[in-house]
C-alpha cells in the first residue's frame, strides 16, 4: 500500500475538531469525514463505509496527538536562553498561539518556525506510515 507523504502530512496539519482523516487501503489516498455540523452526505455514507468495512481504513492521529502546542515549547527550547524566557512567557497566558505568532515576527523567527514546524510534521508522518507499513511516495 502507498500513500503520498505530502497528503499525510497536509492532514496533519490541518485537522480539526471537525474533521477525521483515513487512509483508504482501497483507494492508496487520505479521505476526510466532516462530523458535527460540517457533515455532508458524501461525509456520512464514508463514514457508514468506514464502519462496515474497518480493516479498510486506517486513522490518521487527531489533532491532540501532533500537539502543536508541544511542537513550540520544544522549537523555544531551541532558542537562545535569554529568548526562552521571552516566549514561554508569552505562551503561557491565553491566546498562546497568537502570542507565539506574534512574538516570532517581532524576533524575526517566522521562517525558522515553519522550517522547524514541518521537519516535526514530516517526521511524525514518516513515523506513522512506518508504523502501518505503508510505503511513502515522495
Amino acid at each position: 500500500m502507498k500513500v503520498r507523504l505530502q497528503d499525510v502530512i497536509d492532514a496533519l496539519k490541518y485537522a480539526n475538531m471537525g474533521t477525521k482523516y483515513y487512509y483508504s487501503g482501497k483507494n492508496e489516498d487520505i479521505v476526510m469525514v466532516l462530523t458535527g455540523v460540517f457533515a455532508q452526505p458524501e461525509s456520512l455514507a464514508l463514514a457508514r463505509d468506514i464502519e462496515a468495512h474497518p480493516g479498510d481504513y486506517v486513522p490518521l492521529p487527531d489533532p491532540e496527538e501532533t500537539d502543536e502546542y508541544a511542537m513550540m515549547e520544544e522549537f523555544i527550547e531551541t532558542l537562545p536562553k535569554e529568548k526562552q524566557k521571552i516566549f514561554f512567557d508569552d505562551i503561557y497566558p491565553t491566546g498562546a498561539f497568537r502570542n507565539f505568532e506574534k512574538r516570532l515576527e517581532a524576533e524575526g523567527l517566522t521562517e525558522a518556525w515553519l522550517r522547524y514546524r514541518n521537519a516535526e510534521y514530516d517526521a511524525f508522518a514518516r513515523s506513522w506510515c512506518d508504523y502501518y507499513g505503508l510505503e511513502i511516495i515522495e
